[in-house]
């Protein structure tokens, strides 16, 4: 069974998201959700208060899961992440070692999971050139293991903002902002 184009944007602009352990986070864990995205409002919320690779990076979520929509067994999910793992790994180790990655999982509004990837880039270090090269090789990657889109994450005035980007589904774009979810939200997540 796979969703159609139009349900996969509307999961995917609705979605949370979970981030177990994150590198320089103090190995905390952090769930985030989403809420609408509002241009003008430039207030930081006193617990938005995220860790420095979040905010000094280009951020990329991608799994391998669950190709466009189609929904697959488990194990067959569980098998194309770890190679996704294995493809990251070696890229990063050998053309950028400024990039880092850790573990994730969207959180559907239905109470499903898809884990996944979150693939750090730091700003530090890079110029906006190598920011498109190293975009590029997400989308790359997502379209190796037919996914429909990937979400692109930005630091903004220590507010964080997620872009959805279409890679194999047209028209999925959505733009929203995350902030850190309650207690409550992050014991259901775990």
């Amino acid at each position: 069974m796979a969703l159609s184009d139009k349900a996969l944007q509307a999961q995917w602009a609705g979605s949370g998201d979970f981030w177990p352990a994150i590198p320089d986070g103090s190995g905390s864990i952090v769930c985030i959700q989403t809420r609408v995205r509002k241009a003008k409002d430039e207030r930081v919320l006193p617990n938005q208060i995220w860790p420095e690779v979040v905010c000094a990076s280009t951020l990329f979520g991608l799994s391998a899961c669950n190709p466009r929509g189609r929904i697959v067994p488990d194990d067959v999910n569980q098998k194309q992440n770890n190679l996704m793992k294995r493809d990251i790994t070696e890229t990063i180790s050998a053309q950028w070692p400024m990039a880092t990655f850790w573990d994730s999982a969207s959180v559907w509004e239905n109470g499903g999971r898809e884990p996944g990837f979150i693939v750090a880039l730091s700003h530090r270090k890079n110029q906006s050139d190598d920011i498109d090269k190293f975009r590029d090789w997400i989308v790359n990657l997502a379209k190796n293991y037919d996914q429909g889109a990937i979400y692109e994450y930005r630091c903004i005035n220590r507010r964080l903002f997620r872009s959805t980007i279409s890679v194999l589904t047209p028209e999925s774009e959505a733009d929203v902002e995350i902030v850190i979810a309650s207690r409550s939200v992050l014991r259901q997540a775990e």
